[in-house]
């Protein structure tokens, strides 16, 4: 049942049964957490997909016990000096071993948050990662002090991080000049005019980030 969360399938009626969601839900606590973020992603893509009303809401049960279990380890990592072992997988990055590049774009990318024409996504899929990396608890994948660099969810910390990363990117890709680039320049500025919109202006007051080259 968890091949149908780890794989978008293209026929629904191939998609799990609110019943056989619930069953999932009581195993949560025993996978691993790469593991639940990849099917956390699969279901909100899902769940945009299907129009059937009765599926949409098992995905949105899984989801948010997903959601609780991540908040909760993430109470449960130590900060007194000790962390967790690594995981070996990396969800792109530019190829090197533990470049700043991979640490900027880290939970961007675990949330496969990606723009450009060959590797992009959609701007409604990338409108609601954005929503997910601003409103849910994240993943606790990373080492302390990058997961505490994110704040907790809804807050200012929390937006200023995510703009202050997606900020950077675009600038990183103006340097390059090259033509090639504009759709991912365009999509990261449109992305970030999108979040000051929708969560910034009214609510909170901090120097938004820009994309100018001065």
């Amino acid at each position: 049942m968890m091949a149908l969360l780890q794989h978008l399938l293209p026929v629904e009626r191939e998609y799990p049964t609110v019943d056989s969601l619930r069953r999932q839900i009581g195993k949560i606590a025993e996978r691993e957490t790469a593991s639940l973020q990849t099917s956390r992603n699969n279901a909100h893509l899902m769940r945009l997909k299907t129009t059937r009303s009765d599926l949409r809401f098992g995905i949105a049960m899984f989801i948010a016990a997903i959601d609780r279990e991540f908040e909760r380890r993430a109470h449960d990592l130590s900060y007194d000096g000790r962390f967790r072992w690594p995981e070996t997988d990396a969800p792109g990055g530019d190829g090197s071993v533990g470049g700043v590049q991979f640490m900027d774009e880290g939970m961007l990318l675990r949330m496969e948050y990606r723009v450009g024409v060959r590797n992009g996504v959609s701007t409604p899929v990338r409108r609601q990662i954005l929503r997910r990396l601003f409103e849910d608890a994240l993943p606790p994948v990373f080492p302390p002090d990058y997961m505490r660099k994110w704040g907790d969810k809804g807050t200012v910390q929390r937006l200023r991080t995510l703009a202050y990363t997606i900020a950077p990117l675009a600038k990183n890709l103006k340097r390059k000049h090259d033509s090639r680039n504009d759709v991912a320049i365009g999509e990261y500025e449109s992305d970030l005019q999108w979040l000051y919109d929708t969560y910034y202006v009214g609510r909170f007051h901090f120097d938004w980030p820009s994309t100018r080259l001065d």
